[in-house]
């Protein structure tokens, strides 16, 4: 690779979540940003998706596919991540069109202007960096990224989320704080 190239971070991320799929769909079913901030809010922004085609970007493990179908929705669902597919395919059996897929890749299983909505957890994010609810910070020791983290405001108050760990320090990771 040359020198001033990024590193593929669609291969570190499949990575991360191939490793972790099960734990992160477990917790994402309760936990305070999955649960009872990012699916809301993302829930609420979507259109009435009744009778619409939907791609979901990202699907993890298909809990947004899930209530899109329910919202009845023809959902075309695309995740980077084998496990995510498969626990999403478990989800929703054949409910849905689920595709394994790198979303820096072109989408030659869609024909053009097929798609009527699309829903994606990071338009989520860009959506609350810009409107000053969210903000991403990192943690250095010694000169070293040590971790990425989320913080955002949540009923008046504001949280943190580790949201990225170099492991050489996964020691120093507290999780969810409640900084004020």
């Amino acid at each position: 690779m040359p020198k001033n190239e990024p590193p593929d971070l669609g291969e570190h991320a499949r990575r991360a979540y191939q490793e972790s799929a099960d734990r992160y769909v477990r917790r994402a079913e309760t936990n305070l940003w999955n649960a009872h901030w990012d699916r809301p809010v993302i829930r609420s922004l979507i259109p009435p998706s009744g009778g619409r085609r939907v791609l979901d970007a990202g699907c993890a493990g298909g809990a947004n596919t899930e209530w899109l179908l329910e919202q009845g929705a023809s959902v075309v669902a695309l995740d980077i991540t084998p496990r995510m597919i498969e626990l999403t395919r478990r989800r929703v059996g054949d409910r849905a069109e689920v595709h394994l897929h790198d979303l820096r890749e072109p989408m030659g299983f869609l024909v053009d202007r097929s798609i009527d909505v699309v829903l994606s957890s990071l338009a989520t994010a860009r959506t609350a960096l810009r409107g000053g609810w969210l903000w991403l910070a990192f943690l250095e020791v010694g000169g070293q990224k040590a971790a990425g983290a989320f913080n955002f405001d949540y009923g008046n108050r504001l949280w943190g989320y580790n949201s990225g760990v170099n492991r050489e320090f996964i020691e120093l990771s507290p999780g969810w704080v409640l900084l004020s």
